[in-house]
């Protein structure tokens, strides 16, 4: 997964006075405030990926589809909670379920990536003087990763509208069957390079040495 780093930037929070007007802008501006050193926190100390849950498996098409869509390449996402690349937690409260809806007629196999996404609440419109809003998520097929992707599997597609099918060998998966070899659970960031060589070197200077200082 790419490292993605936070952004060099200071805080700017509200200072509290009494007589204070509080307007709208106030508490906004104060919402995002703690918003951004929850993410700065996730993004300084942990690399993205999934928390718990959001397991993937092959399922049948729902019942209250049209018949058209009723096909062997649907799949289910378990519940669970990812953390993105920006820090921004991602809840999935209830199973959702999903059709792969890449298609080709011939060539090599293609590979397509499922992704969870954060999607802000301050993006999407909403019904005017409605007070609370719900963080949400966004499940997402496509070809190429994105830094803020979550992957939570891919498929090697072949030609034609192959049914989807769990790999019998998980460590290297068939064609059109769910692989989960890419899949990142959240950790903690790797030391520096440079400050990791650093503490090598030490330990090497200190393993050579102590001996003699030992005397």
């Amino acid at each position: 997964m790419q490292r993605f780093s936070p952004a060099i930037k200071a805080f700017e929070r509200l200072q509290a006075s009494d007589g204070l007007l509080i307007t709208a802008d106030h508490w906004q501006r104060t919402q995002d405030y703690h918003r951004q050193r929850q993410n700065i926190y996730y993004q300084s100390l942990y690399q993205a990926g999934i928390v718990s849950g959001l397991g993937v498996t092959v399922t049948a098409a729902p019942i209250d589809v049209e018949a058209k869509y009723r096909n062997d390449r649907w799949i289910t996402i378990q519940p669970g909670i990812a953390i993105d690349a920006q820090g921004n937690p991602i809840v999935v409260t209830q199973p959702f379920v999903f059709q792969i809806q890449s298609l080709f007629t011939e060539g090599p196999l293609k590979t397509v990536y499922i992704v969870l996404n954060y999607v802000d609440p301050d993006e999407l419109r909403r019904p005017p003087g409605q007070d609370w809003v719900q963080e949400t998520f966004r499940i997402v097929e496509k070809i190429t990763l994105d830094v803020l992707d979550v992957e939570l599997c891919r498929i090697h597609l072949s030609p034609g509208a192959e049914p989807l099918t769990i790999a019998e060998n998980v460590f290297s998966p068939e064609p059109n069957s769910l692989d989960f070899n890419y899949r990142d659970s959240i950790r903690s960031r790797a030391l520096a390079p440079a400050f990791r060589l650093e503490c090598l070197s030490r330990r090497a200077w200190a393993r050579r040495w102590q001996p003699a200082l030992d005397l």
